[in-house]
């Protein structure tokens, strides 16, 4: 989580920002759970469990660099 989704290190100044902050985050967190989930039944390279860096690899990578060239 301290790498991922930006947690180590508050964000702003204010309570109130970084409650916010927290809270995006946290939507986006059980959202990409959910997401690697349907992703890890098709592609067996995923598992559920995987962190965000082994998705980006694995998948926004490759995707970047076809639409580049």
């Amino acid at each position: 989580m301290n790498n991922d989704f930006g947690w180590k290190r508050m964000a702003f100044s204010f309570l109130y920002e970084n409650n916010l902050f927290l809270l995006i985050t946290a939507m986006i967190k059980n959202f990409y759970n959910y997401f690697v989930e349907l992703v890890s039944k098709t592609f067996k390279n995923i598992t559920p469990t995987s962190r965000l860096k082994r998705f980006v690899f694995k998948f926004i990578s490759p995707a970047e660099k076809w639409v580049y060239q």
